[in-house]
C-alpha cells in the first residue's frame, strides 16, 4: 500500500489572511460565565480557532469547529495563545 499527499483540503487550512477568495461572516455570541466546553488552538499564532466542541457545551449550535475567535469581552485575541484566551 502506498500513501501520498492529498491536497484536496489544503484550502481549509490557510490563515485568515490567505483566504482572499473566502467570505467570512462575523457573528456575536453571548456566552455564560464559567467553562464553555470548547477547545481552542492557535497553531499559526494569528487568530485562535475553535478546534473542538464538547457535546455538553453551552455554545453547541452557536459556534462551529473552525470558527475564528476575534474578541472576548472586547479584548482583541489576535496573536494570543489558546491558554491566554482561556484566562478570560
Amino acid at each position: 500500500m502506498m500513501f501520498g499527499e492529498d491536497t484536496t483540503l489544503e484550502g481549509m487550512y490557510q490563515s485568515p489572511s490567505g483566504m482572499s477568495d473566502a467570505t467570512l461572516d462575523l457573528i456575536t455570541v453571548t456566552a455564560p460565565e464559567g467553562p464553555l466546553g470548547i477547545v481552542l488552538d492557535n497553531p499559526l499564532g494569528t487568530l485562535p480557532v475553535i478546534y473542538a466542541i464538547r457535546e455538553t457545551s453551552s455554545l453547541t449550535g452557536k459556534v462551529r469547529v473552525g470558527d475564528l475567535l476575534l474578541l472576548v469581552d472586547e479584548v482583541d485575541c489576535r496573536g494570543m495563545s489558546s491558554h491566554n484566551v482561556s484566562q478570560f
